[in-house]
Parts: structure tokens; C-alpha cells; sequence
């Protein structure tokens, strides 16, 4: 048996190994990397905060958005509460005055108030919100 390469071989096998296992190369000077990495967090910090404005922006007009909704549903609920009061009003002296027409006193019923009316939004509604 020859063994002559044997030396050869070897060292072709560690330097495969070494090749599989090697860490990459750092490019640069550590202050060049360092620079490279102080600009990258920069980068990365100026993002957060730009993302974080713009999720505060958003919350700012959906806050701002429901508070006109609010609004809009108050006043068309108080228009239609007006209309109700009023009708409450009319069945409760209609009921005052068959009372006092009837010989026998009779326990009176409440009035039903009146149900608020639904509201129902157009798109143009939805447009102004």
C-alpha cells in the first residue's frame, strides 16, 4: 500500500471542512462596520417612529370619525324624541279627559312612548363622516 498522498488528502478533507463550517468574512475595519451598523439603527428607529405617528394619526380620525357619528345619531335621536315627547303629550290629555268623562274611575294604562326611529345612513351621510 502506497501512501505517498496520504498527506495531500488529508489536508484537501480539513480545508472541505473548514469551508463547510468557516463563519463568513467581515468586511471592512471595525470602525466601517461599526458606522454601517449605527446607520442601520437609525434607519430602524426612524421607521418605528414613523409608523408609530401614523397608527396614532389613524386613531386620531377614527376617534374623531365616531365622534361625529355620535353626534349625528344624538341629533337625529333628539329630533325624533321631540317628535315622541310631543305625542306623549297628546295621548296622555286624551287620556286625562276620557277619564274625567267616565263615571267609574278606571286604572289608566301608561302611555307607550314612542319607539326611536331607526337611523339609517346614506353613502353621502357616510361621506361627511
Amino acid at each position: 500500500m502506497s501512501r505517498g498522498n496520504q498527506r495531500e488528502v488529508d489536508r484537501a478533507r480539513a480545508q472541505a471542512r473548514k469551508a463547510k463550517y468557516a463563519k463568513s468574512a467581515k468586511d471592512g475595519t471595525p470602525e466601517s462596520r461599526n458606522a454601517d451598523d449605527a446607520l442601520k439603527l437609525a434607519a430602524k428607529i426612524a421607521a418605528k417612529k414613523e409608523a408609530k405617528a401614523a397608527a396614532e394619526a389613524k386613531a386620531k380620525a377614527e376617534a374623531e370619525k365616531k365622534a361625529r357619528l355620535e353626534a349625528y345619531k344624538a341629533k337625529a335621536s333628539a329630533a325624533a324624541g321631540d317628535d315622541a315627547a310631543a305625542a306623549a303629550g297628546d295621548a296622555a290629555a286624551a287620556a286625562a279627559a276620557s277619564s274625567d268623562a267616565a263615571a267609574a274611575p278606571k286604572a289608566t294604562k301608561k302611555p307607550k312612548a314612542a319607539k326611536k326611529p331607526k337611523i339609517k345612513l346614506t353613502a353621502a351621510d357616510l361621506m361627511l363622516l
